[in-house]
């Protein structure tokens, strides 16, 4: 959460910590629009603001999960941006699958749908999307992340998710998150 004091009198004004928090989300917003080079980049920019990190994360596992943005599981202050942008598009949620959400769609790079959260998924373009992010860094940030943010639930669970969808079914992914640590940032969850 952002704090901002009041120059003068050194008072929290609750007014601007809710504008800092709204301008984190809509930056939030218009990185997951662009991708994952977007997402990590803006990770990268901000690896102490929990805020970040839990939404980035989400961000994250939605992109890797292949979930539409009407399908992702939003804090319920950005829900309503999300929803509207979703809508705007003519995004729909639609079956799920996969690890954690019904048939897998077996091993295979093309059909079913990846799990990680509720609404519409491609497992192809979920699985092309954890190699990306996998290649820009994301494996060793999400670790990275968790330890800075040990006692914030929200980034830890994201950041949990997060783990899970990169991994899946990837060895490369497998390779780096090994490298970087994530079985010690698991057990310590």
């Amino acid at each position: 959460m952002f704090l901002l004091s009041s120059s003068f009198f050194g008072v929290t004004s609750q007014a601007a910590e809710e504008q800092a928090h709204a301008t984190m989300l809509s930056a939030l917003s218009a990185a997951r629009a662009a991708g994952p080079s977007a997402v990590v980049a803006l990770l990268r920019l901000h690896p102490g603001s929990a805020l970040v990190q839990e939404e980035g994360w989400r961000a994250v596992g939605d992109l890797a999960s292949g979930t539409t943005v009407a399908g992702s599981i939003l804090s319920s202050s950005a829900s309503s941006a999300f929803s509207l942008a979703a809508s705007a598009a003519g995004a729909g949620p639609g079956a799920r699958g996969g690890p954690g959400g019904g048939s897998s769609g077996g091993g295979s790079d093309s059909g079913g749908s990846r799990g990680g959260g509720s609404g519409g998924g491609d497992l192809g373009h979920g699985r092309a999307a954890a190699a990306e992010l996998g290649r820009l860094g994301a494996c060793e940030l999400v670790v990275g992340a968790m330890a800075r943010h040990g006692g914030h639930l929200g980034v830890q669970c994201q950041g949990c998710r997060a783990l899970y969808l990169l991994a899946w079914d990837l060895p490369a992914n497998h390779e780096r998150l090994g490298k970087a640590g994530a079985c010690e940032a698991l057990v310590q969850v």
